[in-house]
């Protein structure tokens, strides 16, 4: 049995994959907006695919991660996690490594988050509620 997830203030999904895919999950945004009326979402997306995550029912704030170019390699890790404002609730929809480090680094200091992302076997530890499919 799961812990409760707290009510969030901050909410952050992590989908730096496909244009396609930011707007497959676009009903993801609309729940947690009347999950969680009051809380502030961003999404974290490629440049390309920004202009779609900030049109995106619930979502408040995009930050463009450009894991190609300007944010290339490890070390823009945790300047781009900064960047989320410390979210308490961190949805990760797909597997890419880099991306589980981006919702670990966001972490808030001295509070909680709840990082809920698909996992392999390796980087499981940077989820607290990890789903393996």
């Amino acid at each position: 049995m799961t812990a409760a997830i707290p009510t969030p203030q901050k909410i952050a999904v992590i989908r730096t994959g496909f244009l396609g895919d930011v707007v497959f999950w676009s009903p993801l945004c609309r729940a947690f907006k009347k999950a969680f009326p009051e809380a502030k979402m961003t999404f974290v997306s490629t440049p390309k695919a920004a202009p779609i995550a900030a049109a995106r029912p619930g979502v408040n704030r995009v930050i463009a991660f450009d894991k190609k170019k300007t944010h290339a390699g490890l070390s823009q890790i945790p300047k781009i996690a900064a960047e989320q404002e410390a979210p308490e609730l961190v949805l990760v929809p797909h597997r890419p490594f880099r991306s589980a480090l981006l919702a670990y680094f966001s972490r808030p200091e001295g509070h909680s988050q709840t990082r809920v992302g698909r996992s392999s076997l390796f980087w499981r530890p940077l989820f607290t509620h990890p789903v393996v499919i």
